[in-house]
């Protein structure tokens, strides 16, 4: 594979990160002081998977 297409992956995996975390704040944390565990779960495994994109990509690229 080219570097450019590694880039594109870095791009994508460092978005993908960033909108995650997000979702997770917003999310996992409906109010204040509450915590729902079955979303948290969820977004964070989204923050894992997209973590690792990006650092494949970085290794890569």
């Amino acid at each position: 594979m080219s570097d450019d297409l590694w880039s594109i992956v870095l791009v994508i995996g460092a978005v993908f990160w960033i909108f995650s975390c997000i979702m997770f704040i917003f999310r996992a944390f409906p109010q204040r002081d509450i915590f729902d565990s079955r979303l948290g779960i969820r977004w964070g495994a989204a923050i894992a998977v997209a973590f690792s994109i990006w650092i494949v990509g970085l290794l890569n690229a």
